[in-house]
């Protein structure tokens, strides 16, 4: 449609309007005309939180985590957030001495988040701090596999004996992360290991183990992008290669004309229904209500992990386990443009859409690597 002059004066000067027209751009990878976008919106509304948290998610995505970190403060953004809500009485940490202190440090936004973000507790651990994780209890069984000294809470009755509180994703800005500097030894989360004993012993050590996830987020609107049709998994099935859901939630509405995920009642049964073979770990997979707990056991027996853009990719470089993870053109900031390697975990490695909404060539690539992993591979584990 052709914009009249009227429009385009009307779009220019709204901060809201501008601000769209950036996120747009950015997820038609022209990035500098989104940050351009982004800027004159600022120059509009130089207060606006949406704005810059949108800029500081562009900024990340393009490696500049100086300024890119500053503005992630304002994801702060109307008062819904565990900042807001707790209105903690004790000073925020800014990166002053810790040594003898005890900081406060709290959870936030997604499980992805969270996994990714706990390494930074050992840099405060190091720093001579006694450090209180206050987290969702759905992850504290989990954390409690940290290789760090850390106290994990549930509680804020005892707020006075803490010197210091700040949000965990505050943590890279108040310790002036930068690309080189990403603490990126793994593994820094370790499973059960009477729970490893139990899945090994169920997985066996027929063929060359891949763990799948294909989607995160039930709601298709938050997943937007990240989530891969099951199907894109078949060629990559079959000739020695075992294909293991690693997933929880029913595929969905969405997914209704893909082969469906599989539910029989034994790890060694498979879906009939399915267009190839995809075996399912059981009903009691994660079952409770401890979150990754089974998944970070299993993951131990595995031979690869291929995973979209969510927890389960997380959990595995945080494991330090062979992974995959599977992007769209346009991705999240946390996994940067361009490279293959993944600054944040060692043992990841990245396959890019070249063209939007277009798997078929990512799979191929990847089903190629497959095949070069598996001749090199060393034997699975038992």
């Amino acid at each position: 449609m052709r914009r009249s002059p009227l429009m385009i004066r009307l779009w220019r000067s709204s901060p809201t309007a501008l601000s769209g027209r950036a996120v747009a751009l950015k997820r038609l990878c022209r990035f500098d005309e989104a940050l351009a976008n982004f800027d004159a919106a600022l120059a509009l509304e130089p207060t606006s939180a949406h704005v810059k948290n949108n800029k500081a998610a562009l900024l990340l995505l393009l490696g500049d985590f100086e300024a890119g970190w500053d503005l992630y403060e304002w994801r702060w953004i109307v008062g819904q957030t565990p900042k807001h809500a707790l209105k903690l009485a004790v000073p925020e940490w800014e990166g002053q001495p810790l040594a003898g202190k005890t900081i406060l440090v709290f959870d936030e936004q997604g499980l992805g988040d969270a996994i990714q973000f706990v390494r930074f507790l050992h840099l405060l651990n190091e720093a001579g701090a006694h450090v209180a994780f206050f987290c969702r209890s759905g992850l504290r069984r989990l954390f409690r596999g940290l290789a760090v000294a850390v106290t994990l809470i549930d509680s804020l009755d005892d707020i006075k004996r803490f010197d210091y509180q700040i949000a965990l994703c505050s943590l890279p800005r108040a310790l002036k992360t930068r690309l080189s500097t990403i603490p990126a030894a793994t593994p820094y989360l370790a499973a059960e290991p009477a729970l490893v004993q139990k899945w090994r012993a169920r997985l066996g050590s027929r063929d060359f183990k891949v763990g799948i996830c294909w989607r995160g987020n039930a709601d298709l609107r938050a997943d937007a992008g990240r989530a891969l049709p099951l199907a894109c998994f078949a060629p990559l099935a079959g000739k020695g290669v075992r294909l293991i859901s690693l997933q929880k939630i029913d595929p969905g509405p969405s997914q209704r004309n893909q082969p469906a995920l599989p539910g029989p009642e034994n790890l060694s049964a498979l879906d009939e229904r399915a267009a190839f073979p995809l075996e399912n770990l059981g009903p009691d997979f994660d079952a409770g209500a401890d979150r990754f707990i089974d998944a970070a056991a299993v993951m131990q027996s595995l031979d690869l992990i291929i995973a979209c853009d969510t927890s389960i990719a997380h959990l595995a470089g945080a494991l330090g386990r062979p992974v995959w993870v599977v992007l769209p053109q346009s991705p999240d900031w946390r996994w940067l443009l361009q490279r293959e390697d993944c600054p944040w975990y060692p043992s990841m490695r990245l396959f890019r859409q070249n063209r939007r909404g277009d798997w078929t060539e990512v799979f191929d690539a990847l089903g190629e690597a497959l095949q070069i992993n598996r001749a090199f591979a060393p034997p699975s584990c038992s």
